[in-house]
């Protein structure tokens, strides 16, 4: 099986499954089946777009397809487990919405549009279901907290699609109205988010989402006042981490109790 280019969505795939399973509070069969689930459809993805891109090209990837097989017979397995053994019916639609999602996201890749800002937040929808979905299959029963996991998962990694794009444009834009342009919906959707969360905040038992989203936007804020005369991927990584572990510790408190 080869494994997926895009470095920074395993960290929006597991960090949210993780903070289901912190939240929910244990560990279990069905969580783990779920995960085994989880990555063999991320390795799906990566072998249909090969195989589409091949057939497009008239040619023939015996190693996707074998890989691809692979990928499948363990989806189903999990997929047979979780619901004929451990009757979590409950993660059929999320099932559908994640294969509904893929197919989306294999299209737009198909048109080279898979870098845009709407299909990345698209992705990011689906990638964030991990957490309700962990929480379920732990629990066995939904939750008005798996709708948090949820919405802050996707307000958190969303933040990193506009403040990356625009440090990019910052420095690679065919078009000088092209960062202009990004900076304003960063910009836009930073206020948003910050104004969201400090309503979340206001809430008795939500006081430390604060401190969850902090790091990213004040990240963003200077991003937005110094635009970057360079890029060093390797701090942004390192960055990124330890963003992800802070976002993880302070929604698991605020969300335990929730």
């Amino acid at each position: 099986m080869k494994m997926p280019k895009e470095h920074g969505a395993w960290a929006m795939l597991y960090a949210p499954f993780l903070l289901g399973v912190l939240v929910a509070g244990r560990v279990n069969g069905p969580a783990l089946w779920l995960l085994v689930a989880m990555t063999a459809l991320f390795f799906a993805r990566e072998s249909l777009w090969r195989l589409r891109r091949a057939r497009r090209h008239g040619r023939v990837e015996p190693d996707a397809l074998r890989a691809l097989r692979v990928e499948l017979a363990l989806l189903a397995l999990a997929g047979s487990l979780l619901l004929g053994v451990h009757r979590l019916w409950g993660l059929l639609p999320i099932g559908a919405a994640a294969a509904l999602l893929l197919a989306f996201n294999l299209d737009r890749a198909a048109q080279r549009e898979e870098r845009s800002v709407a299909t990345e937040i698209v992705a990011i929808l689906g990638f964030a279901m991990s957490a309700p979905a962990a929480f379920y299959a732990v629990t066995g029963t939904w939750h008005v907290r798996a709708l948090w996991l949820w919405l802050i998962c996707l307000l958190y990694f969303s933040s990193s699609v506009f403040h990356v794009k625009s440090c990019v444009l910052a420095l690679h834009a065919r078009r000088p109205g092209d960062f202009r342009r990004m900076r304003l919906l960063s910009l836009l959707y930073h206020v948003g988010l910050a104004t969201t969360v400090a309503l979340l905040s206001l809430r008795r038992d939500l006081p430390l989402l604060a401190a969850a989203f902090a790091p990213v936007l004040l990240r963003a804020l200077w991003g937005l006042l110094h635009p970057p005369r360079s890029l060093n991927l390797k701090r942004i990584g390192i960055l990124e981490i330890v963003y992800s572990v802070n976002f993880l510790l302070f929604s698991w408190l605020a969300l335990r109790s929730a």
